[in-house]
């Protein structure tokens, strides 16, 4: 497929790209983890949390059509495309909307007591879940249709809208 790839743990970010793609550097800077050369056999070896092919849209889109080249595993990963340049593989029913429903059963509450904001694809089971789904206004199509409240885009402060309008609200 000729994609960077990448795949994260909880303390670094393996590539198995030699020439490491701007994306995974950007990955990088953004949740502050360095970067490790790790060949796929080696990969195997370590626990991980997500992994995702990163690339320009112009280059994933075409690659993430040809969905034959997923079939082997998506009996037990769900990928999604959670950003332009992301196409993202987790372990099957790993989601934001079940990460809600885990912290809603320790923390004793119920859907409607929960707020979600979001804007890509894996944001959808969070949003169907929270008794309050707002998309942010740059969110894709599927988002804002799940959605039951939409706010401004990130650039505009889309998120402190929504808790000021929609939380904090009297």
């Amino acid at each position: 497929m000729n994609l960077h790839f990448q795949a994260i743990n909880t303390e670094r970010i393996y590539t198995c790209n030699k020439d490491i793609g701007y994306y995974t550097l950007y990955e990088a800077n953004l949740v502050s983890m360095p970067v490790s050369y790790r060949t796929p056999e080696e990969m195997r070896e370590i626990p991980l949390v997500k992994a995702m092919y990163i690339e320009d849209a112009e280059i994933l889109d075409p690659a993430i059509a040809k969905q034959e080249y997923f079939e082997p595993v998506k009996d037990r990963l769900d990928l999604m495309k959670t950003a332009q340049f992301y196409y993202e593989a987790y372990a099957k029913g790993v989601n934001k909307g079940n990460a809600l429903v885990k912290l809603c059963e320790i923390l004793d509450l119920t859907a409607d007591n929960v707020m979600a904001i979001g804007d890509e694809e894996n944001d959808i089971s969070m949003l169907k879940f929270a008794g309050t789904g707002v998309a942010m206004g740059n969110a894709i199509p599927a988002v804002k249709e799940v959605a039951t409240h939409h706010t401004v885009d990130n650039d505009h402060d889309g998120v402190a809208q929504a808790i000021m309008e929609l939380a904090l609200k009297k």
